[in-house]
């Protein structure tokens, strides 16, 4: 009986081939394991990242979110959602809060010993509270008219956040003129709608209750 005959060509075509996959699936493992770096449409933030290595456009891993150079957030991404716990901090790492999203649990909160006193955790904006902030500054000018007069100061606008966490009223609770405080309260109906707010607590139950953001206007 003769002995079937291999080809060395067929032999070689199909290493060959089987080297180009595994060159691909080396190189697209390589991708989703480095940290990556990107602006986004704020310039000021910076996000380094992993990515996931069937899609490289879904986030997986590792993530941390800059401020110019202060870290606001760190945490993990598991298939394009938010996984385990995060920790958020607002300027020159100043520790804010942390939060299980796998849990869907607050973990520790500045202040923590004050509240548990009082048996209450005030509302909370899940991410860092310097995002509401920058993201206020960015939408307002200031208002020509004040700029001419050197008018300066500080305006706190108020948020009503309900017992579900969602953003049902909001007001001027510190004015400075009526014009500034217009500029200021405007801002509100442009927030994104992916923004989520933690209801506040009073012994264990869900409350409505007041979120301050302090705007400050100055020439200087």
């Amino acid at each position: 009986m003769k002995k079937p005959i291999i080809k060395t060509k067929n032999k070689k075509q199909v290493i060959y081939l089987f080297m180009i996959g595994l060159l691909i699936l080396n190189v697209t493992s390589a991708i989703a394991q480095k940290p990556l770096t990107r602006k986004l449409t704020d310039t000021r933030f910076t996000e380094h990242y992993r990515v996931s290595e069937t899609d490289t456009a879904v986030l997986d891993g590792r993530y941390e979110l800059y401020y110019k150079h202060h870290l606001i957030e760190k945490g993990q991404y598991k298939n394009g959602k938010k996984s385990g716990i995060w920790t958020f901090y607002n300027l020159n790492n100043f520790f804010e809060f942390q939060y299980d999203f796998t849990r869907d649990t607050l973990l520790r909160i500045t202040g923590s010993a004050y509240y548990a006193r009082k048996n209450y955790t005030p509302p909370i904006f899940l991410g860092s509270p310097l995002i509401p902030y920058i993201h206020i500054l960015k939408a307002i000018n200031y208002p020509s008219d004040a700029y001419d007069n050197n008018i300066q100061g500080t305006v706190v606008l108020t948020l009503i956040i309900s017992s579900t966490g969602d953003i049902v009223d909001s007001y001027i609770s510190a004015s400075l003129n009526e014009r500034m405080d217009e500029v200021v309260h405007s801002t509100v109906k442009g927030f994104p709608k992916n923004w989520k707010w933690l209801p506040a607590k009073r012994n264990g139950e869900k409350i409505e209750s007041t979120y301050n953001i302090t705007v400050i206007f100055d020439l200087d």
